[in-house]
């Protein structure tokens, strides 16, 4: 599991319409996470995104992981996989 603490520190909402693994939307990724995207967050609000890889990942593997915002930002990380 990959878990993410996401908070809004704009002044303005921010929506995540794609989460990337590797390049490969969540879903071409085999993935899941327990909040629907988009999902939309206020000024200052935080939320808890966990993200299941099911299929071809293996621990220590390193993966980039990339949110993409409706309004065409990216945030990305390296994460090695527990």
């Amino acid at each position: 599991n990959i878990v993410l603490r996401i908070r809004n520190v704009g002044d303005d909402p921010a929506t995540i319409d794609q989460v990337f693994i590797d390049g490969k939307t969540l879903a071409k990724a085999g993935g899941n996470s327990n909040l629907p995207f988009p999902l939309t967050f206020r000024p200052g609000e935080e939320k808890i995104v966990t993200i299941w890889l099911t299929t071809g990942y293996t621990h220590g593997q390193v993966v980039e992981l990339r949110l993409h915002t409706i309004g065409g930002n990216e945030y990305s990380k390296l994460i090695t996989l527990p």
